[in-house]
């Protein structure tokens, strides 16, 4: 078994769901930005005075407003209670020290989040939190959750489930505090860091998945080249993500201009980093690394006919974003934010295939000597 491969089914199956689930609470939550419904639950942690798994469906589902903001704040406790789930699957692998802190840290969090969710609105519906009260647990809960990264086996992979565990509850906590505070500033930080969080979950799934094991197979020394630019292609489409968010939440002309422009920027450093792949897929030899040279020109490739899509919708037929949301808005836009963290979760997850794609040396392939990599990328992988 190599050095942070998990030794448990668990781990990559609770990586996988909690990818998919993320990626529906972006989903959700970009249809709750489109419909401009943020504040239509207007207290936190509760529900209308009601705890939030509590709260009845059916007075849930009377406006869509309320269907909207309170589905996404059970999709994000769904999404939590999975990085809870990852962490201790990943702590099992880890050995009994590790499975031990992650406890130790996890009973702490639980105390936090109950001495948070106890607190109600008052009889006039203002909702004042002691942060005092939560604040020191939920402290020891980081503490040992962190520490819990350092003790035993497989210490990346805990740190990598520890990040986004404490990623995704700082996400809810900010969530909460947009509410409270009623800040459209703090929707647009909420909106931006979702990408970034989806990106952390989908490197820790890549690390964990079948993609990387079946590209660390042959053994050697990975090119620092191409992982360079995967990384950087993933930062610009995660700061696109964020101008789109400053436009989606102002409708300001500046945001949206730099949107646009920046888009081209991303079109041409993605469809280098396919270039790229493309002669290191030749180079190697390597089937996946094939695979994640398609995924991605599919996926630039959608976004972008997408974005221009929205732009027409929002400006043409809505008649701009001041003016009332039509379904056909909400789907492409939605579908917009989808795809955008699809982009930067497979831009990631390119850099880690191939950091742990192993083209040293020349190959024999049906009985001939292979080009060696860094000929050929030198030869036709810079276009």
């Amino acid at each position: 078994m190599h050095h942070g491969e998990p030794d448990l089914p668990g781990v990559r199956l609770a990586a996988r769901l909690l990818v998919a689930t993320t990626l529906l609470l972006l989903g959700v939550g970009g249809l709750v930005t489109t419909y401009r419904v943020g504040m239509a639950v207007h207290d936190w942690p509760t529900t209308f005075g009601s705890t939030m798994f509590a709260y009845p469906l059916d007075e849930m589902l009377r406006s869509w407003g309320v269907t909207l903001e309170h589905g996404h704040r059970m999709l994000g406790s769904v999404v939590g209670l999975l990085t809870l789930a990852l962490l201790v699957v990943a702590a099992r692998a880890g050995g009994r020290g590790a499975l031990t802190a992650v406890l130790l840290g996890l009973a702490l969090e639980v105390v936090a989040v109950l001495l948070l969710a106890g607190q109600r609105a008052s009889s006039t519906g203002e909702v004042l939190i002691d942060w005092s009260r939560p604040a020191l647990p939920f402290a020891g809960a980081v503490v040992a959750l962190v520490a819990s990264a350092f003790v035993g086996q497989r210490r990346r992979l805990r740190a990598l489930t520890v990040v986004g565990h404490l990623a995704v509850v700082g996400q809810g906590l900010l969530g909460g505090t947009r509410v409270l505070e009623n800040s459209t500033h703090l929707a647009f930080l909420h909106g931006s860091l979702a990408q970034v969080v989806f990106t952390v979950l989908a490197v820790t799934a890549t690390v964990v998945g079948s993609a990387r094991a079946e590209a660390r197979h042959g053994g050697g020394t990975p090119q620092r080249g191409p992982v360079v630019l995967a990384a950087l292609a993933a930062v610009l489409v995660l700061g696109q993500s964020t101008l789109g968010a400053w436009t989606r939440h102002t409708g300001g002309h500046l945001p949206l201009g730099l949107h646009g422009m920046n888009a081209l920027v991303v079109l041409g450093v993605v469809l280098l980093l396919v270039s790229r792949l493309g002669a290191f897929e030749r180079a190697t030899g390597s089937p996946v690394v094939g695979r994640v040279r398609r995924g991605l020109l599919h996926l630039v490739a959608a976004q972008f006919v997408l974005g221009v899509g929205v732009l027409v919708v929002i400006l043409a037929v809505a008649g701009g974003f001041e003016g009332p949301v039509t379904v056909t808005e909400a789907v492409t836009s939605t579908l917009h934010v989808l795809l955008g963290a699809l982009l930067a979760g497979s831009c990631a997850r390119a850099a880690v295939v191939l950091a742990a794609v192993a083209p040293a040396g020349a190959r024999v392939q049906a009985g001939k000597v292979s080009q060696a990599p860094e000929a050929a990328l030198s030869a036709g992988g810079v276009a």
